[in-house]
């Protein structure tokens, strides 16, 4: 929690400081979350923190000890195989799932076309399903997109 906090208040001075640079070409939820998604890159290449820290990771449900073994070891399943993805899938698929963004705020965050944005997050995908499949992590994409689900918000 004390990376997220850290990332937040970082970003808030940041675009506090930059205000005036703000040029209007995209929203200004744009604009903010691009500059706390860079304070979060250069915060964790500074730590030289190259995974995600799966142990902060907290399950979303399930009280039973064989549910939350399995959704823990499939949870850190996925989340390793996202974190192997060429980087701009991983943004993709981290502002889509996590963070629930349109694929145009996608496409301005990440300063590409919007079919780029659209084709970097289903490409993605279909590297974490073959990848996933290959792994017998998932039986079939359905189930795929359902642990996806289940996954609870993380920092990156």
């Amino acid at each position: 929690m004390e990376f997220t906090e850290d990332v937040v208040q970082d970003t808030f001075i940041k675009a506090y400081t930059k205000l005036e640079t703000f040029r209007g070409q995209s929203s200004f939820k744009s604009w903010l979350f691009k500059i706390g998604l860079n304070t979060a890159k250069n915060k964790l290449r500074s730590q030289r923190v190259g995974q995600l820290n799966l142990e902060k990771v907290h399950l979303s449900h399930g009280s039973k000890v064989e549910n939350r073994i399995y959704h823990s070891n499939v949870k850190s399943q996925i989340l390793q195989a996202i974190e192997r993805l060429p980087q701009k899938q991983k943004e993709a698929i981290y502002l889509r799932i996590f963070e629930d963004l349109s694929f145009k705020e996608i496409a301005d965050l990440m300063e590409s076309p919007y079919d780029t944005a659209k084709a970097n997050y289903r490409h993605g995908l279909m590297k974490l399903k073959n990848s996933l499949s290959r792994n017998d992590v998932l039986e079939d994409w359905y189930d795929l997109t359902e642990e996806i689900r289940i996954i609870p918000k993380i920092a990156l």
